[in-house]
């Protein structure tokens, strides 16, 4: 009895954790390579706030989200607004001197939507 117990405790965790590795395959992700913190707003689901040069990655079937520069003891600065995120896609954000560029990217790495925004240098440097 006892082996049978055990072997059907070791069948579900092996059924669990093959279920989490394919959540993690479906996951969408948000990219920040710019100098700074970067907020990626849901419309539909909690913020997440990047550090510069790190990635946030979550299983989920995408959405839009709007693409904020987070400046301390300042508003923070809205990048792009309603950037479609795909279904097993990502997102980046860019950084060159003051001209932010988003793009989000379909499941196969092709290029959904890009967008632009320069901010005055002085609005970068309030901290």
């Amino acid at each position: 009895m006892i082996k049978k117990s055990a072997l059907g405790v070791m069948i579900a965790l092996t059924l669990s954790l093959g279920l989490v590795a394919a959540q993690s395959a479906n996951a969408c992700c948000a990219y920040n390579h710019t100098g700074g913190e970067i907020k990626f707003a849901w419309h539909l689901a909690p913020d997440w706030h990047v550090k510069s040069g790190h990635k946030k990655c979550d299983p989920g079937k995408g959405g839009k989200m709007d693409v904020v520069k987070v400046i301390s003891d300042a508003p923070d600065i809205k990048i792009c607004s309603d950037v479609p995120v795909a279904h097993h896609g990502w997102v980046s954000v860019y950084q060159n001197d003051n001209l932010f560029t988003v793009k989000s990217f379909n499941k196969d790495g092709t290029v959904k939507v890009t967008c632009t925004r320069t901010i005055d240098s002085e609005s970068l440097k309030q901290k």
